[in-house]
């Protein structure tokens, strides 16, 4: 069970507009890597479900009906991400399907230019008088 895909361009912008929670799921040795997207909160899915929940729903505000966009390295592990999340109630998960590094569905986030930050450096937030 899938549910709405969204590009990295739209995931940035909407995220940077404060209409979305962006969250990049991938492990901490691929945050390394490639960065992670600046407007991208890095919660690893790799890690007991219980606590990656707690750890989204707290950028959620608790709140299972807000906006939250997922990005892995190529939408792969979002797509069944995308599913599970909606079996306990979220009804608002977009899928980043190009992930960071791009596959078949398109180049993804690095090459689409878009901006990176690394692990321990902040997120990049919405404007003011925006919530994220």
């Amino acid at each position: 069970m899938s549910g709405p895909n969204i590009t990295p361009s739209e995931a940035h912008a909407k995220a940077m507009a404060g209409e979305l929670v962006l969250v990049d799921v991938r492990t901490p040795n691929e945050w390394l890597e490639t960065g992670i997207p600046a407007s991208g909160h890095s919660i690893t899915m790799h890690q007991d479900p219980n606590v990656f929940l707690a750890q989204l729903l707290d950028k959620m505000d608790n709140d299972k009906t807000r906006k939250v966009a997922i990005i892995c390295r190529t939408g792969a592990r979002t797509t069944m991400l995308q599913g599970q999340l909606k079996q306990i109630g979220f009804t608002n998960v977009f899928n980043v399907v190009e992930g960071m590094l791009g596959g078949f569905s398109g180049p993804g986030w690095r090459k689409a230019g878009l901006p990176t930050r690394m692990p321990g450096e902040p997120v990049q937030t919405p404007a003011p008088g925006k919530t994220a």
